[in-house]
C-alpha cells in the first residue's frame, strides 16, 4: 500500500519528511512501528498506516529468521505519489549484519517514497525513462572525473547506485571514481524533471588517459522538485567510526540499523562497501535525529576515518 498524501499539504505543497523504526517479525510481518521523526500535516499517520499494511523478508541470522528492527523513510515532497512497480531487488550489497530488507512490492514502494537525500535501504534501480541519445563512449586507464550538469543528478555505475555527480567530480572533497576491473562499464544519470543520460565507459590499459571526464547535460522537461544533497561529511577506505553523544544512539546504514554508536570502534569500525556514498542516520529516544553522507573509496587515503555526531534534545 503506498502512503497517502494528505489532500490539503499536497494542496498548499507543504514538505515534510516521516522516519519510522519498525519491528519486523520472522514471517516478516510489522509488529511495531514507532515514530522517529514526525511530518506536519497529517504525513505521520499517513505514513504510519502504510507500513503497517507493508510486508518485509526478515532478517536472518545463523540460517534463521529473526525479529529486527529497521528503519523506514517516507519523505513527502509536494508531488503526487506514483503507483509503484514491483521490482526484483538483490541484496547481494556486502553488509554481513542480519538485516530486514522489504520484499519486491514493499521494496519497490520504498524506492517511490525513499528520501532523495539518501540512498534507500537497497541501492535503487535506475529508471528505464528517455534516454538523450544513445550515450557517448569514453576510455581510461583507471578513472573518471564526473562533470555531469546538473551536479545534483544521481549516479549508477554499472546497475549500482553511488551517489550524485558532485561526489565524483574530484573536487572539493570529492573523489575520482576508479574502477577495480577493466572492461566495459555503463553510467547512468538521472534527476527527476530531467531526460536521463547514459555514457559507455572503456576501461583499458590502451587508453591515453589515466582519468577522464564525463562531461554531459542532463536536458530539462519539466520542472519538478528534489532534494539537494549536501557534500560527504567524511571520505574513508572503507571503516567508520562515530563518536557519537548519546554514546547509545542507534545508527542506520542507507536505512539499516547496524545497532549501537557504541559498538563499534577503531579496532571494530563499520565497514562501508564502496566506491559508493552512504547515508548515515543517528536516532535516540527524546533527540532529534541526524543524517549526514560520507564517502567511501580505496582512494580515499585513510583506511578509516572518524565523525563526531551529537544529537540534540526535541
Amino acid at each position: 500500500m503506498a502512503p497517502v498524501y494528505p489532500p490539503d499539504a499536497l494542496r498548499a505543497r507543504i514538505r515534510g519528511l516521516v522516519i519510522l523504526r519498525v519491528l519486523v517479525s520472522e514471517t516478516g510481518n510489522p509488529d511495531e512501528v514507532q515514530v522517529v521523526q514526525q511530518g506536519p500535516a497529517g504525513m505521520t499517520d499517513a505514513a504510519r498506516e502504510a507500513v503497517r499494511q507493508w510486508h518485509f523478508e526478515p532478517a536472518v541470522s545463523g540460517g534463521a529468521a529473526v525479529r529486527t528492527w529497521t528503519i523506514v523513510r517516507i519523505p513527502f515532497e509536494a508531488v503526487p505519489f506514483a503507483s509503484p512497480t514491483p521490482t526484483a531487488q538483490t541484496g547481494a550489497d556486502g553488509w554481513t549484519p542480519a538485516l530486514a530488507t522489504a520484499t519486491p512490492a514493499a521494496a519497490a514502494t520504498a524506492m517511490v517514497f525513499r528520501s532523495q537525500p539518501s540512498p534507500p535501504p537497497e541501492p535503487p534501480e535506475p529508471r528505464s525513462g528517455d534516454f538523450q541519445g544513445a550515450g557517448a563512449v569514453y576510455r581510461t586507464r583507471r578513472a573518471i572525473r564526473v562533470a555531469l550538469s546538473p551536479a545534483q543528478a544521481r549516479i549508477w555505475i554499472d546497475g549500482r547506485y553511488i551517489g550524485i555527480a558532485d561526489d565524483w567530480d574530484g573536487r572539493n572533497g570529492g573523489l575520482l571514481y576508479e574502477f577495480s576491473t577493466r572492461g566495459a562499464h555503463h553510467l547512468h544519470a538521472e534527476l527527476p524533471g530531467y531526460r536521463a543520460v547514459g555514457a559507455e565507459i572503456d576501461v583499458t590499459a590502451g587508453a591515453e588517459e589515466d582519468s577522464v571526464d564525463i562531461e554531459e547535460e542532463l536536458e530539462r522537461v519539466t520542472r519538478v522538485p528534489f532534494a539537494h544533497l549536501a557534500r560527504p561529511v567524511e571520505s574513508t577506505a572503507r571503516g567508520l567510526v562515530i563518536l557519537a553523544d548519546p554514546p547509545d544512539a542507534v545508527v542506520a546504514v542507507n536505512g539499516r540499523i547496524l545497532g549501537a554508536a557504541s559498538d563499534f570502534s577503531p579496532a571494530r569500525p563499520i565497514v562501508l562497501p564502496g566506491p559508493a556514498v552512504h547515508e548515515i542516520t543517528l536516532s535516540a529516544p527524546g533527540r532529534i535525529p541526524k543524517t549526514v553522507r560520507v564517502l567511501s573509496a580505496p582512494n580515499a587515503g585513510s583506511a578509516s576515518a572518524s565523525i563526531r555526531l551529537q544529537l540534540l534534545p526535541r
